[in-house]
């Protein structure tokens, strides 16, 4: 994984945060943002079965999130890297990243098995 390719998908998933809040009237803040950059770092991890470099995707992503979003600085990476860190290791991680995307941006990611 690149900066260029962590900024190329989380460019998508902020894109498609923006367009679904735009579609109900509301607009995308920092929190957002944050919870955004954690569940895409997450579901790339565990999509390329990268949990034992979950650290350094976790650093292209806030890198990437700095660069896509000024309001995003240095204390949102600290704060998104150690999440991201935290939740690879998670049991239901998952199923959790299964609800964020069907809620947050209407997508199936579909089943732990097919990766």
């Amino acid at each position: 994984m690149t900066l260029e390719e962590a900024s190329d998908i989380l460019d998508l998933s902020i894109k498609s945060l923006h367009k679904r809040k735009a579609e109900v009237h509301h607009r995308v803040y920092i929190y957002h943002v944050e919870d955004d950059v954690i569940h895409i770092a997450c579901l790339t991890i565990l999509q390329h079965n990268a949990i034992k470099q979950a650290a350094e995707y976790a650093t292209l992503f806030t890198e990437a999130a700095k660069k896509l979003t000024e309001l995003y600085t240095e204390k949102e990476a600290a704060n998104g890297i150690r999440n991201i860190v935290k939740n690879v290791e998670w049991n239901a991680l998952w199923e959790q990243l299964q609800h964020y995307f069907k809620e947050v941006h209407a997508r199936d990611i579909g089943e732990r098995e097919a990766f």
